[in-house]
């Protein structure tokens, strides 16, 4: 069989071949491989219906036009009559073999959430089992897959970081609320002092760069679950929200510096562009980077000395 971009996301039963996702759907929007673990499209199409396949990652679909009837099949089951309404979602996990049809032009987005993922934000489970769940509401998966959408269609201005942030607590939320697994006593601590200061000085080292959740959680030498809770623990902000706070007061810094331009100075702390900077900045220093600067309240200090939230080192082990 010719091997398929690791995208690919549908083995046919009967065959045995690979396909997109969207392959028999007009694709309107895709996250592409921008963040780990996690894949975003919006599709439409229909009506329609798909022999008997499987998914290679676990589907999360946000259902966006008015109320329709589809029907699902599942091994040893007849067919089930599912009707989603507007804002509904459905939750296929991967691996599970299963056919469906439906009646209706539809429009949905879809998350594919890698299995890796899943067992790495539950807490210290040997196992993590996603369970199908069709036409169910819950407005939290459903806002945090249009937030995915709106990062997607701003051209992830702060980088994978954001995506994959939320990726990594829809996931958690998935396997708290619809997946089967054992649980087992969480630790409650913060970051050990020297893994914080690494993670901290790499932060610092790195404002002006595409920072990845997964690369700080390898830093950290923890899976994602365990670095978001200890990391928020100890810092007392998420690590997104840390870094964007981080940059802010780089830049406080770079503006006091008349030969830099703002767009400059919005690119060397990590933004993709001068509006999503000076949006991020009037909400977080409560000004704008030009009223900044020409109130003269900026501090003549070096890259090293900006300040941003206050950081509880913990001496957690």
């Amino acid at each position: 069989m010719k091997a398929l971009p690791k995208e690919a996301g549908i083995v046919e039963v009967t065959t045995g071949n690979r396909r997109l996702i969207h392959q028999r759907n007009r694709l309107q929007l895709s996250s592409g491989n921008r963040w780990n673990g996690i894949r975003l499209e919006r599709l439409c199409g229909g009506p329609g219906e798909f022999s008997e396949r499987y998914l290679l990652k676990h589907v999360v679909y946000l259902h966006l036009t008015p109320a329709m009837d589809s029907e699902w099949r599942f091994p040893g089951e007849r067919w089930k009559r599912a009707r989603i309404s507007k804002g509904g979602i459905h939750i296929v996990p991967a691996r599970i073999p299963h056919s469906g049809r439906w009646f209706s032009y539809a429009e949905n987005i879809l998350v594919e959430i890698a299995p890796e993922l899943l067992a790495a934000v539950a807490p210290r489970q040997t196992q993590v089992e996603l369970r199908t769940s069709l036409a169910i509401e819950d407005p939290w998966i459903a806002q945090s897959i249009l937030a995915l959408e709106e990062d997607v269609r701003c051209g992830t201005p702060v980088g994978p970081l954001y995506g994959e942030t939320i990726g990594a607590a829809l996931a958690a939320h998935l396997a708290g609320r619809y997946a089967d697994l054992r649980q087992e006593p969480a630790h409650c601590g913060g970051l050990p002092s020297k893994v914080l200061s690494r993670v901290l000085e790499f932060i610092g080292d790195n404002l002006d760069a595409n920072l990845s959740l997964q690369s700080l959680a390898d830093l950290a030498q923890l899976d994602l679950y365990l670095f978001l809770r200890r990391f928020k623990q100890s810092v007392g902000l998420a690590p997104h929200q840390y870094i964007l706070h981080q940059r802010i007061e780089r830049a406080k810094s770079l503006l006091g510096d008349p030969e830099l331009s703002i767009t400059e100075i919005a690119l060397r702390v990590g933004f993709a562009s001068q509006s999503h900077f000076a949006t991020t900045f009037r909400r977080i220093a409560k000004a704008s980077p030009r009223g900044y600067r020409n109130a003269g309240v900026i501090r003549q200090v070096g890259p090293q000395e900006t300040r941003g939230p206050t950081v509880r080192m913990r001496h957690d082990v």
